[in-house]
């Protein structure tokens, strides 16, 4: 069975080229990655205008999590 890692905190992106040579495919949880990376509560409506997904920070880490997944040959999704 083919065995995969979430990448769902700004460590577990930045780890991915450890974790690749381990897993068959990554899948990229975006809402908590979001959350964590901005720390903010994507439950609090207060803060909901600073839950930004395009925010720099974020598309960096999922390209960090895709060229890890590139490197090593294994689908991201």
């Amino acid at each position: 069975l083919p065995l995969g890692v979430m990448i769902e905190t700004p460590a577990a992106a930045v780890a991915a080229d450890t974790f690749a040579g381990h897993a068959s495919f990554f899948s990229i949880g975006t809402n908590d990655l979001v959350q964590y990376t901005l720390a903010v509560d994507r439950g609090n409506a207060g803060l909901a205008d600073r839950y930004t997904p395009l925010h720099p920070a974020v598309l960096r880490l999922i390209r960090l999590v895709a060229d890890a997944g590139e490197r090593h040959g294994i689908e991201v999704g």
